[in-house]
């Protein structure tokens, strides 16, 4: 959806693009001060416009880095290391650049991420990918999978020390990157993924963006049970907007775990585009709440059909929340007094 008079802000952008620092702050800078909020902004073709104003929006509301999905679904979208780098050279804030495993092979990962890391692009989103029999090329192109994503993770540690996953030096300096993984706390054995997640831990992860989380039973138990991990762990919000929304985001997303009763909320204002989109985000407004009482570390909200109005809600009341109670106290409690990684700015 294009933001009305965005061509014009798009403009005054391109104009003030050198007045921001070539070094953005990382990620994670201020971790423990307040909770992180982390925006996903999605582009369709090439046209980025849009999701560059998008971006500049979110800057300007104050959250602390927005995401870019790497063919998300198996679905065309540009390149997500190039619309990175626009992002944070026209924008001005960091990005989240997400890699699979699925599109490119050892050797080409080792080349893109060498390139990402020379246009600073520093924040990497290590994910394993959908299948591509969830998008258009099904038939006309292949998962490569050299790697997985604690592979991958073990890839960008491994640059960061200077060399490649094979042991091999790398001319010239190391590179910086701020690693970051997926987190499903949807699935039906959480102790598995909870043991996974602490893998890629190991290996070099440095903090998790959450899959799309609509059962507070499911989000209270995420908490509860990533109490001793030492990483931040940001909760996946999506603000529904309607009832057909919420259906398809069930459907092809959750594969079915909505609950019934979220989804009878958005039935009962089905039709009125209005209430449909108020109920979607006093949703996310109460899940938002019950997470920042459990002391979480921040969140990952997901733009919904270019709905950027909704989410910049949610992140006015994620500030209007956490600067109420004792939400410092909580987090604190929560990380244990271990030690945080913090990059200089």
């Amino acid at each position: 959806m294009r933001t009305p008079g965005s061509s014009q802000q798009f403009e005054t952008m391109l104009e003030r693009s050198g007045e921001f620092p070539r070094r953005l702050k990382p990620i994670l800078h201020e971790r423990h001060e307040k909770p992180l909020i982390v925006v996903e902004c999605d582009a369709k073709g090439t046209d980025i416009e849009p999701v560059l104003v998008a971006a500049r929006q979110f800057a300007d509301a104050g959250v602390d880095g927005v995401s870019v999905s790497d063919n998300a679904l198996a679905r065309l979208r540009i390149c997500s290391v190039a619309l990175s780098h626009l992002i944070q050279e026209v924008a001005g804030v960091r990005a989240i650049c997400h890699k699979t495993c699925r599109d490119t092979n050892l050797l080409g990962m080792h080349s893109l991420l060498l390139g990402a890391s020379r246009l600073r692009v520093n924040t990497i989103l290590a994910i394993t990918g959908d299948k591509m029999a969830l998008g258009e090329f099904e038939r006309h192109a292949r998962g490569v999978f050299d790697l997985n994503s604690i592979r991958l993770v073990e890839l960008l540690s491994s640059l960061n020390k200077g060399r490649t996953l094979l042991g091999r030096e790398v001319p010239g300096p190391a590179a910086d990157f701020e690693i970051g993984v997926g987190f499903n706390p949807n699935v039906s054995s959480l102790s598995d993924e909870i043991e996974r997640l602490g893998q890629k831990i190991a290996v070099g992860a440095h903090f998790a963006l959450s899959q799309l989380v609509f059962d507070p039973d499911v989000l209270s138990q995420m908490y509860r049970s990533t109490h001793h991990l030492n990483i931040p762990i940001l909760l996946g919000i999506a603000p529904l907007v309607s009832l057909k929304n919420a259906r398809f985001i069930n459907d092809k997303i959750m594969h079915g775990q909505m609950p019934a009763a979220i989804l009878g909320r958005m039935a009962a204002v089905e039709g009125d585009r209005s209430a449909e989109a108020l109920t979607g985000l006093a949703i996310s407004k109460e899940h938002i709440s019950l997470a920042l009482s459990l002391g979480a570390s921040g969140f990952y909200l997901v733009t919904p059909l270019g709905r950027t109005d909704m989410v910049l809600e949610l992140v006015n009341h994620i500030k209007e929340e956490y600067s109420k109670g004792n939400w410092r106290n909580r987090i604190q409690s929560r990380a244990g007094g271990l030690r945080l990684r913090v990059e200089a700015a």
